[in-house]
């Protein structure tokens, strides 16, 4: 069918030339979003580090509670592990679920 000369496609040709644009747009976000996440760990673990550093030296009268500086550590470590555990998730479980690709596939 086509309406003035101009083709109009149909359901199957609608998906096939939205599955590009939309696999195209996931990886964009991806992307945007693993950029944003790494960048606010980055910020997170300098100034961590410039309390640890401030701290050990007691620069400019710099003190802060032995139990708060526990508490930021812990916080720090759990952190990092969170976000390891979300790249290891990412690039490794295509792996280990082996070339079918499918979650929860069971050998029987």
């Amino acid at each position: 069918m086509s309406r003035a000369g101009i083709p109009i496609p149909t359901g199957s040709e609608r998906e096939t030339q939205a599955k590009p644009t939309r696999a195209a747009h996931n990886m964009a976000m991806e992307r945007g979003l693993a950029q944003y996440v790494c960048a606010l760990l980055g910020v997170c673990l300098v100034a961590t580090l410039t309390i640890f550093f401030l701290q050990g030296f007691h620069a400019w009268g710099f003190n802060l509670d032995t139990s708060l500086m526990h508490r930021i550590g812990w916080a720090t470590i759990c952190m990092v592990g969170t976000l390891a555990t979300l790249v290891y998730k990412a690039f490794f479980a295509g792996r280990a679920r082996g070339s079918t690709g499918r979650r929860g596939s069971r050998a029987r």
